[in-house]
């Protein structure tokens, strides 16, 4: 039988705050076109992970390798560029620009971006304006905002802005093979009736042959769409398996009701 190769590896990453360690040797690995939770109590390193994956800090030791690349020492750009994109737990949106302009900004520029191109090769870069628009106009209609494009990102609803941050992310990773989106608590503080949008959106990028990792606390959602479930506790790797498995695990049920030490 063939066995799977893996587009995501973390081995043994470790990150230390002043001497707390807030990831000790945490491994994990990803398949093509997954959905994989990453859960645990608060405390536990998922925001960690995260920003390590993301390259917003630095890894102590261990390594990230994404579709065979090593990610070690990369910044975020250079990581986004491989394929990985993120939406953060705190909103982060250009407030005073429209939803379309929101969703263009993240799309990748080839011409117009230094101040002399648009004097040479304007036809050119009207007509790139154009295909980012449209590009731009097809992600807002794949996450359902297209008829607030012409809104302000700080006059829609805190849904809405969720899925605008979608928007953004699924704009970075656009036209890109054997891609990575981090979804930091897609649904924390939203709607009931937008939450099962959101989880219906994130299994549409699924279909779309893109792969999932995300935190959440909303223990409906993890179960109800994770192919994958990762614990964290203190730091460390408790678990991982199937939703069902996990679910009935006891080491996870003690670490829940506390009954293990938490990292700070």
């Amino acid at each position: 039988m063939l066995k799977l190769k893996p587009i995501f590896k973390a081995k043994g990453i470790t990150k230390r705050f002043n001497g707390i360690i807030a990831l000790d040797k945490v491994s994990f690995e990803i398949y093509k076109n997954e959905i994989v939770s990453l859960i645990g109590p608060n405390g536990a390193g998922k925001s960690t992970a995260f920003n390590l994956i993301n390259g917003f800090l630095p890894i102590d030791a261990g390594s990230i390798m994404f579709n065979d690349e090593n990610l070690n020492g990369l910044l975020p750009y250079q990581i986004a560029q491989k394929g990985i994109a993120y939406t953060f737990q705190d909103i982060r949106l250009f407030n005073r620009l429209s939803v379309l302009d929101n969703v263009m900004t993240a799309l990748k520029h080839q011409h117009g971006e230094d101040w002399m191109t648009p004097f040479f090769l304007w036809k050119l870069v009207n007509k790139e304006e154009k295909m980012l628009k449209e590009k731009a106009f097809s992600i807002l209609e794949f996450v359902g905002l297209k008829e607030k494009y012409n809104s302000n990102a700080d006059s829609i609803s805190y849904g809405q802005m969720k899925l605008l941050s979608l928007a953004r992310a699924l704009a970075v990773i656009y036209g890109k093979q054997n891609s990575l989106i981090l979804l930091d608590e897609p649904v924390a503080g939203v709607h009931p009736r937008m939450i099962d949008n959101i989880v219906q959106l994130i299994k549409k990028i699924r279909e779309n042959r893109n792969t999932v990792l995300f935190i959440e606390h909303n223990m409906n959602v993890v179960m109800g769409i994770s192919d994958r479930v990762i614990v964290l506790n203190a730091g460390v790797k408790i678990v991982e398996g199937k939703p069902n498995d996990i679910k009935q695990n006891k080491e996870v049920i003690l670490a829940y009701l506390g009954h293990r030490e938490h990292a700070a």
